[in-house]
């Protein structure tokens, strides 16, 4: 599936309980067939807050490329309203691109020192950001649930797109109706995360 292409509003609901919301951005991915769906996410104020509408900031990444080769470098995930997302780096002061299908995987550490591996995925890099018996997965290196657009019911199940019906699926037999409520409006990080902890 193209999870990249086909999650379109998802992500705002998962973040509503966990970041104070600033200014929408709106981007577009490619859907299969070659037409661009419009995505909004918003950017957190309370990280977000130089005025700069680029929700992907720096960090250092660690590179695995297709061939096996590696290298780390300063950058950022481009995202842009008409093409794959990419990364673009200096190599010999000469600036290149990559694009998910040309990389086995890209990484950075966070502060507190947890692991972000992005695994290609169609036009984006997917980011195992929460684990548990719901893992999720977002569109850039940012720990938690902010930016989840799939899921994997554990380790071993597929990765799909975040939706209710994904979730239901995955969310069966727990008799909680705080989990039913929460997943019905939407507020799939609340009810991932109280799933997670049963």
């Amino acid at each position: 599936m193209r999870f990249c292409l086909l999650i379109i509003v998802v992500m705002v609901s998962v973040a509503s309980g966990y970041a104070q919301f600033g200014s929408p951005i709106t981007t577009s991915y490619r859907a299969p067939g070659g037409q661009h769906v419009p995505y909004t996410s918003y950017i957190p104020s309370p990280r977000y807050n130089s005025g700069n509408s680029n929700i992907s900031a720096k960090y250092d990444f660690h590179f695995v490329l297709k061939n096996d080769s590696t290298f780390n470098a300063t950058t950022r995930i481009n995202i842009t309203n008409d093409e794959d997302n990419s990364i673009t780096v200096k190599i010999r002061k000469v600036k290149t691109t990559f694009f998910p299908e040309d990389t086995k995987s890209i990484s950075r550490t966070t502060y507190d020192g947890k692991l972000l591996t992005g695994i290609p995925a169609d036009s984006c890099w997917l980011f195992k950001t929460v684990t548990g018996k719901i893992n999720t997965y977002s569109y850039l290196a940012e720990p938690g649930f902010d930016f989840v657009i799939a899921i994997q019911d554990g380790d071993k199940g597929k990765i799909v797109p975040l939706t209710k019906e994904n979730i239901k699926q995955m969310i069966t037999g727990t008799e909680d109706p705080k989990i039913d409520k929460w997943i019905e409006n939407k507020k799939f990080a609340k009810a991932i995360e109280r799933y997670n902890a049963k």
